[in-house]
Order: structure tokens, then C-alpha cells, then sequence
């Protein structure tokens, strides 16, 4: 117990000038901060694997994000220049926290299935938010992953580009590469073999994202525009109306149901 305090102490340390810094820079709203300071300590628990791929994550999402901001604003696919909230944190990081508390439970095990799907499912979030905000900037049209024929705005949930798919694919491998790279010197054992499951992993989380974010995510179409969005209110300043999907079921509702799926997975393919 006393070395998870120490974990979870040091990982507050670390965390708290990046967070500070995160929410200077506007890539986090106040409460979006606190609770990533908060996920640090914990994603620090099991050791420092699991919080040098959510680091990787939060730098290279971070990053992207920023990547052609003015084209991505005008079109409506942004992140709010608030910073991401609370909300969206906790909807991509909350599955890899709660494995890391339970990777933590089990210290006797150098490599734990729990941290090794903990990584997965930040592999998935960087590879989804990779997928985001380089395939909105496509010069192709979006298309609906379940039904390619409907005309789906930049940004929107379950659309799919092959520049995004592309991104997704590097974004997972990133951190994938960077959980094996550093395995030596983080204090835990991590091949090529598991290094490549845990690349396929996150692109396969980010695909599953987007195949509920279609099938079951709120879908709403602006009769003004012709076209099918996430939100209740069209850029234009159109009200929308709801065309399938679930009103409760929004992208932070996609991402917690594609992560706690590819957790699932990677636990059992680990363990």
C-alpha cells in the first residue's frame, strides 16, 4: 500500500505542472484539469508504463488538436477553444484509470493483463482522436461507416475518412511503439509481439468507436444544410432534428462503450 501512495503521489507531481500547463494553453477547461491531474496519480499507480502512454496520448492529441484549427473552426469540427471539458477526459481516459487500479491490485505481475489492456485503450483514445482531427481535415467527404451514403459533416461521430483511418492507425501505433520502446526503463516487459497486439488493439477500439458512434450515437439532420450531425444545433444556427440513434448516447456515452469493449478484449487476449 505504501508504494501505491508513493505511485500515486508521484504521478500528482508529474501531472500537476502539465496539467497547469494544459489548461494555460486553453487544451483544458478547469474541472477537464483537476480531473486529469487526478487521472495522473492514478494512471501512475501500477507503475510508470501506463502513465508514459497516457502522457503520449495527451502531448500527441494535444498537438493535433491545434493542427489546422482555423480550417477545422470554420467547419464546425473544432474542440471548443475553452479546451476539452471534463467530460471528454473522463470518456477517454476513465476505462484506462479504473484498469490501472486494478493492474495496481496485482504487483506481483510484471506485465498484468490490466496494464496491458490499460495501454490498449489509450492506443484507442489516441488513435480516435488522431482519427478526429487529422480526417477532418480530408479534402473527401466523411462517410457514415454503417451507411456511407448519407451525408455526414467533418467531425461527426461514426464518419470515417481514409486520412483518418490512416491517422488512427499511426496514432495507435505511436503509443503502442512508445510503451515498448521505453518498457526497459520503465520496470515492466513489453515485446515486439505485445507491442504489436496492443497497435492492433487501439485501431480496433477506434473502429468499434466509430461502429457504435454510428449504430447507436444521437444523430440529428439540419433541413436547412441537408446534412446529418452530432449536434442538436447546426453551425448555421439551425435547430436539428433528431434522425436515429439515442439522445442519451452522446460521444463521451462512444467512447466509454468502445473502451470498456476493447479492455474487455485485451484483457482476455493478455491474460
Amino acid at each position: 500500500m505504501q508504494n501505491l501512495a508513493w505511485n500515486f503521489a508521484a504521478g500528482l507531481l508529474v501531472g500537476l505542472p502539465l496539467a497547469a500547463l494544459a489548461y494555460r494553453a486553453k487544451a483544458l477547461d478547469a474541472k477537464a484539469a483537476l480531473l486529469s491531474l487526478l487521472l495522473a496519480g492514478v494512471y501512475m499507480m501500477p507503475g510508470p508504463a501506463v502513465f508514459a502512454a497516457a502522457l503520449t496520448f495527451f502531448l500527441s492529441s494535444s498537438a493535433l488538436t491545434r493542427l489546422g484549427y482555423a480550417a477545422k473552426e470554420k467547419m464546425g469540427a473544432a474542440e471548443s477553444r475553452k479546451g476539452r471539458g471534463a467530460a471528454q477526459v473522463l470518456g477517454a481516459g476513465g476505462v484506462a484509470a479504473l484498469l490501472s487500479l486494478l493492474a495496481a491490485a496485482t504487483p506481483n505481475e510484471r506485465s498484468s493483463p490490466f496494464a496491458l489492456a490499460a495501454i490498449a485503450v489509450l492506443a484507442a483514445s489516441n488513435a480516435d482522436t488522431w482519427a478526429a482531427e487529422v480526417g477532418s481535415l480530408s479534402k473527401s467527404k466523411p462517410k457514415l461507416v454503417l451507411n456511407p451514403r448519407l451525408p455526414i459533416e467533418p467531425g461527426t461521430s461514426g464518419g470515417v475518412t481514409l486520412l483518418g483511418e490512416a491517422a488512427s492507425v499511426a496514432g495507435s501505433a505511436l503509443v503502442a511503439l512508445v510503451a515498448w520502446a521505453l518498457s526497459p526503463l520503465l520496470g515492466v516487459s513489453i515485446n515486439v509481439y505485445q507491442a504489436a497486439l496492443l497497435a492492433l488493439l487501439g485501431w480496433a477500439g477506434e473502429l468499434l468507436d466509430s461502429v457504435v458512434g454510428a449504430a447507436l450515437q444521437a444523430k440529428y439532420f439540419c433541413e436547412s444544410c441537408g446534412v446529418y450531425t452530432d449536434k442538436p444545433v447546426h453551425r448555421c444556427g439551425s435547430r436539428t432534428k433528431l434522425a436515429h440513434g439515442l439522445r442519451l448516447v452522446t460521444n463521451e456515452v462512444t467512447n466509454v462503450i468502445a473502451t470498456c469493449a476493447t479492455a474487455v478484449i485485451a484483457v482476455l487476449v493478455f491474460g
